[in-house]
């Protein structure tokens, strides 16, 4: 799928008026360890994960994975079904679009279910293909679905006498019949040429008494129809009972051998006719059961985990976890880069959260209270580095320090064993809210609410130190932090009591201590979400109901009410975290995507959303930059983003280059022009010296469409680009052969 490539590239031909941030490629990073279902043919199988798509190759072991970067429309994926004869895969979504394979290589986005009115709900449950058709299992009923044109051929609400909009949670084709298995029974009807025809409710007929049915698997002989909790098979128009289990079932498949597998939330067991059931030992939540024919009459149960990939069982034995070298959650909604180039990334304060995800050499490793009790719980929701060593703001368990070593890494955690007195409710619960710097490398840490302090302070020297004690226990329900140029802290309220200002006493300063709101400023709300400090020194705020901008934050450390401005331009909009670039351009994270924002947001240069780019969510709630490179490291509650702009920190010796060489105009739009120093004046000139186009950029990195100033494409020939950085004073110059058809 291509992301709105041409939209793109009307904002950067308005580069001489504004300087656009060009985004140059995208790499998607989501989760596909939650396996929803599980699809096997004869060359491996497909899964459909709450991040993606992913193949399994068994005779190379190759694990593919395919997200929106590989051309899908959604990622939260929940069936998935390959055809054996075309190798067509058709994969469907939490919120009903299914996405068709094809030859070529790329998918087709089928939406129909997705945007039809009045649907109760449109998940996808379960695919079956056959003869050029799909048969789709819905929250709602059944879609009947032609291959070749990716039409709708029928859409049923209503199966046979059952009520209207009947969830279908399995289907399956056997001796020209399609067998349904739903909250009321399985039904049955034959299967017929025209789809509409099996609105009919005569040509159903129900099976047995059963109800809530979990799955189906077709046998030699008949039909293996797994409920709630009991499994039964239908053989010969009869129904035989083959198991009562104790908890729900997930699924239960039979091999081709004789041997049952069947399966809880928590339980796998593994049955041979005339022996005693045997439980698998599994540490993991089982969400899916499937048999795979390969090999021989036993073949291999493929055990779908919640976070943990594809567990692959034989005879018995587990003989690999497939785990794709992906997070082992999407939900990460704080990452950070460290000195040494890992990314770590938090998770959340609630249930939700997961601990903390590390990405180092290419490879995702996770950590999770589960494997390292030392972490204390998995409620990590902010990180901060501090050269090598990365800390994290666990929402009850305290401060974290991870400092690398050679064999792994050392976890030094800080609550009430450090003096620590958490909130008054349980002083043993410390929740640690936003995490920053000062100018001397020492990490302060927002205490939320806590009986000790508002602030902590750490330094190798000192260890842990309380601060802002004076600070009402009320009014420290606080979580974003900052620590501007002249060391006052902010700190944001989560509650509505504004934002509180802060410096210790120095020398003999005294202390500083202070609070803006609504009720004496322009601030857009009293919640505060978001700080950041600009390349001019104005603090940026975001809220629930917009940005805000302090003018002067260094008025209040001479005790005079700074100016703070309302930003018009996204009022109302809730904006959770703010970047600022080379350019001093502004990236605001809200629940409608990125905005990229002017230096002074009075207008808006790129947005980047689901609709026209990989973006995994409009949700998004973390934006870190790494300036020189130009990366933007995007947190999400649906997996991380790196997206690589333009906006890159300048060279501090301008040597510039051009590519591509030669530089076709109506082929390649842009010429880049890379290796500019601060400030640079870029001039596009002939050999004889007359100048065709002028602009200025604060980037590394900049941009020619091959046209002049008029906006007319300039003639064929040989072009000197020149820079003047206009900070040094310092230039560089380049040529570039320009050719037009």
């Amino acid at each position: 799928m291509k992301w709105g490539s041409g939209a793109l590239l009307l904002a950067l031909l308005t580069l001489q008026a504004q300087e656009v941030p060009r985004i140059e490629r995208w790499e998607l990073h989501t989760s596909l360890r939650s396996i929803r279902a599980i699809a096997p043919d004869s060359q491996g199988f497909w899964a459909a994960t709450s991040g993606g798509l992913f193949a399994y190759e068994r005779r190379s072991g190759e694990l593919r994975p395919l997200r929106r970067t590989e051309g899908l429309l959604v990622q939260d994926l929940t069936a998935v079904a390959v055809d054996g004869r075309s190798g067509v895969v058709v994969a469907g979504s939490f919120d009903g679009i299914l996405e068709v394979s094809l030859p070529e290589g790329s998918w087709k986005h089928v939406v129909d279910i997705a945007i039809e009115p009045g649907l109760p709900q449109r998940r996808i449950n379960s695919i079956a293909i056959e003869q050029g058709r799909a048969y789709v299992g819905t929250a709602f009923g059944i879609v009947v679905l032609d291959l070749a044109t990716q039409t709708i051929l029928a859409s049923l609400r209503r199966i046979g006498t059952l009520p209207l909009n009947t969830p279908v949670a399995s289907l399956l084709l056997w001796q020209d019949s399609l067998w349904v298995g739903t909250t009321q029974g399985v039904w049955v009807a034959p299967r017929v040429q025209r789809a509409d025809s099996l609105r009919l409710p005569q040509l159903w007929r129900q099976i047995g008494e059963l109800d809530s049915i979990r799955a189906l698997q077709v046998l030699p002989e008949g039909i293996l129809i797994v409920a709630a909790r009991t499994v039964q098979e239908y053989s010969q128009g009869q129904l035989r009972a083959v198991l009562e289990a104790p908890a729900p079932l997930v699924g239960a498949v039979r091999t081709a051998s004789g041997a049952l597998y069947w399966a809880s939330a928590r339980e796998l067991w593994q049955e041979y006719p005339q022996r005693r059931p045997v439980e698998l030992p599994l540490q993991a939540t089982i969400t899916e059961l499937r048999w795979a024919p390969w090999e021989d009459a036993e073949g291999w149960v493929l055990v779908g985990l919640e976070g943990q990939g594809v567990a692959m069982v034989r005879q018995g034995d587990f003989q690999r976890l497939l785990q794709p070298n992906t997070p082992h959650t999407n939900v990460l909604t704080d990452c950070v880069l460290t000195e040494e180039g890992e990314l770590w990334c938090a998770t959340d304060r609630t249930e939700a959260g997961r601990g903390l995800a590390r990405y180092e050499h290419g490879s995702w490793q996770a950590y999770v209270v589960e494997q390292l009790p030392e972490l204390g719980s998995n409620g990590y929701h902010r990180v901060l580095a501090r050269g090598r060593e990365l800390w994290a703001a666990n929402w009850g368990r305290g401060l974290l320090r991870i400092v690398p070593t050679d064999t792994g890494v050392q976890l030094q955690r800080f609550d009430t064993a450090a003096g620590i007195v958490g909130i008054p409710a349980d002083p043993r619960f410390v929740p640690i809210g936003g995490l920053a710097l000062d100018g001397e490398g020492a990490l302060w840490a927002v205490c939320h609410w806590c009986g000790t302090a508002a602030l902590l302070r750490w330094s190798e020297r000192e260890g842990v130190r309380p601060f802002l004690t004076t600070l009402p226990l009320e009014q420290r329900r606080n979580n974003a932090l900052l620590v501007d140029r002249f060391g006052t802290k902010w700190l944001g309220s989560l509650v509505g009591d504004g934002l509180f200002y802060f410096r210790e006493a120095q020398g003999t300063a005294g202390e500083v201590l202070g609070r803006l709101t609504t009720s004496t400023t322009a601030l857009p709300s009293n919640i505060i979400y978001a700080l950041a400090q600009d390349r001019e020194g104005m603090l940026w705020v975001g809220t629930p109901a917009g940005v805000g901008v302090v003018l002067n934050p260094e008025a209040v450390l001479w005790g005079t009410q700074p100016v703070v401005r309302n930003v018009s331009l996204l009022r109302e909009q809730a904006v959770y975290a703010i970047a600022v670039d080379v350019a001093d351009n502004k990236w605001l994270a809200t629940d409608s995507g990125i905005w990229i924002v002017t230096p002074d947001a009075t207008a808006v240069l790129l947005r980047l959303t689901t609709q026209n780019s990989p973006l995994p969510s409009d949700e998004v709630r973390s934006l870190f930059i790494e300036h020189r490179s130009g990366r933007v490291y995007v947190g999400t509650r649906a997996g991380v983003a790196i997206l690589w702009s333009s906006m890159r920190a300048p060279a501090s010796v301008p040597a510039i280059e051009c590519f591509p060489q030669p530089f076709l105009p109506e082929r390649d739009q842009l010429l880049t022009i890379d290796g500019l120093g601060e400030r640079s004046a870029v001039r596009i000139l002939t050999l004889e010296g007359l100048q065709v186009r002028a602009f200025q950029t604060e980037s590394r990195t900049a941009y020619w469409d091959g046209r002049n100033d008029q906006g007319e494409l300039v003639p064929a020939g040989v072009y000197i680009v020149t820079a003047t950085s206009l900070t040094s004073g310092q230039t560089a110059q380049a040529k570039v052969l320009l050719v037009r058809p």
